[in-house]
């Protein structure tokens, strides 16, 4: 049986995948290629969108470009499920790019991407994370910021405050009209 993350992007896209991660310590995703007999293939998805699409978000891209620190922080938030805020993650990014060199910087960003690629199933590509932080660090930024926004997060609230906000859609129903149906 050929298994692709693709299969269940549904899923991932309607929140279900975060609150199972959440609840059980597992992605439902990956559940569910262990139920469909998957376990032990690999199971990866394709980016949402491609490393050189900044233009695609053009505000993105200029806060990037001008003060990637912000980028790197909304993001690192979000993956690291909120254990460090986006302030204290861009304090940290800008003090290690401006004090130590961009190699501890593109480390960080190498780790982040890492952690995000596992977390959603993710192909490494074009090339291997590192490389893709080494040679392309603001558009790597940029890329998962992208990924993060098309996974449903809205990057300028926070990790706390999209959980809470996914936690509050509901399953919406349809209004129940009180005289019964008719002809």
């Amino acid at each position: 049986m050929a298994c692709r993350l693709t299969d269940f992007h549904l899923i991932m896209d309607c929140g279900l995948d975060q609150f199972h991660q959440e609840a059980y310590g597992t992605s439902f995703a990956a559940a569910a290629a262990g139920i469909l007999g998957c376990v032990g293939s690999t199971i990866m998805a394709d980016w949402s969108t491609g490393l050189f699409d900044c233009f695609s978000d053009c505000s993105l891209c200029c806060q990037t470009a001008f003060c990637p620190c912000i980028t790197f922080g909304r993001s690192a938030e979000i993956i690291q499920k909120g254990a460090c805020s986006c302030g204290g993650n861009c304090l940290l990014y800008l003090l290690v790019h401006h004090v130590s060199g961009c190699l501890i910087t593109i480390l960080f960003g190498y780790f982040h991407r890492r952690t995000l690629r596992r977390d959603f199933g993710l192909k490494s590509s074009p090339c291997p994370d590192f490389c893709v932080h080494c040679f392309c660090h603001y558009c790597a930024l940029c890329q998962e910021n992208r990924e993060l926004k098309n996974h449903g997060f809205d990057m300028k609230i926070g990790y706390d405050a999209n959980v809470q906000k996914q936690q509050n859609r509901g399953v919406t129903m349809a209004p129940m009209n009180e005289e019964g149906m008719k002809r």
